[in-house]
């Protein structure tokens, strides 16, 4: 009996993973109690990524292959994104909002992000010019935000929710204006400290926002520290 419960609760365990976070996934599991709604003040970094011209690229494929293909996306964000520790909150269409530095305990979330985002980007050119190839960009920003269950009483969801994370949105867009692929706020920099080779834009006006916002794009990792890795 005591093999097949815990039997059942692998298989629980792993068909909420395909929904979930599996460390969220994990914690549900090994809770005596349902999750309530609510949530924790924390300082997180959040990633916001977009697919360029979508609607144009979508008009040009049929359904099941778009649908393929944004799932093979999808695969290998998700890889670069959870390689660094960080957790997928939700998929928005082609887009995808990530957190950085909850559930999963990291000394410094802010790097480990932009990390994950310059890996998903070389991995994207690598495949340039292929069928299906997408070209993406990244908004990062770290501030607080109230991260845990937020939803109605028979829905929830676990996600992030606070200015840090529209400014995360609005940096993602203004890369199309500015021509770049990864944009990080200055506190996302800051806090990342040394190794990343950035391009300071100074403070950019982004839409919806009457305050405007230290931008720095980023460009890659220091020669030293990728040799070290």
């Amino acid at each position: 009996r005591t093999f097949v419960i815990d039997r059942e609760r692998r298989r629980m365990a792993l068909a909420l993973s395909r929904y979930l976070d599996v460390h969220l996934a994990q914690q549900l599991m090994e809770s005596d109690s349902a999750p309530e709604l609510g949530g924790e003040t924390r300082e997180v970094t959040i990633w916001f990524s977009d697919i360029a011209g979508f609607s144009t690229v979508a008009e040009k494929m049929e359904p099941r292959e778009l649908v393929r293909e944004l799932n093979a996306h999808f695969t290998m964000l998700g890889a670069a994104i959870e390689a660094e520790g960080g957790i997928i909150a939700q998929y928005v269409g082609d887009a995808v909002v990530a957190i950085f530095g909850a559930l999963v305990p990291l000394p410094n979330h802010a790097a480990a992000a932009m990390r994950a985002a310059l890996a998903a980007q070389d991995k994207l050119r690598a495949e340039t010019g292929k069928v299906g190839a997408f070209q993406i960009r990244i908004g990062l920003n770290t501030g607080s935000c109230v991260v845990g269950n937020v939803g109605s009483v028979s829905r929830i969801n676990y996600t992030a929710i606070g200015d840090s994370v529209n400014v995360a949105a609005r940096l993602e867009a203004a890369n199309k204006e500015l021509g770049t692929a990864i944009l990080a706020s200055e506190s996302t920099v800051l806090a990342a400290g040394k190794g990343f080779l950035t391009r300071s834009l100074g403070a950019i006006h982004v839409k919806g926002r009457s305050e405007r916002v230290a931008a720095h794009e980023v460009i890659g990792v220091e020669k030293s520290v990728a040799s070290a890795t």
